[in-house]
């Protein structure tokens, strides 16, 4: 399934160690904190109460956010929204 990953963590390290999870699994980082990418349900939550642990709940937060193909169709990205050497992973992406 795709998703949008969006996250505020507070701490750089936990922050930097979710952030290359999210690339390892080949998602696009679309805006510093945001990700767009295809993942197993069942496994992105496996993944997700892993992290849970590490966050603090006070300060922070990861928001998952299931995207179905027509409302990804639907979609607008505007301005610089992804690294320019992701160009070809994200249009197999949205297009595929």
């Amino acid at each position: 399934m795709k998703y949008i990953i969006s996250y505020d963590i507070s701490s750089s390290k936990i922050r930097k160690e979710f952030s290359d999870f999210l690339l390892s699994e080949n998602f696009i980082r679309i805006q510093k904190s945001v990700f767009i990418g295809n993942i197993r349900k069942k496994y992105l939550f496996k993944k997700i109460q892993d992290w849970i642990k590490n966050i603090e709940n006070e300060k922070d937060s990861i928001l998952l956010c299931p995207l179905c193909e027509n409302d990804l169709k639907e979609s607008y990205f505007i301005g610089k929204t992804f690294d320019t050497e992701d160009l070809e992973l994200f249009e197999k992406f949205l297009f595929f």
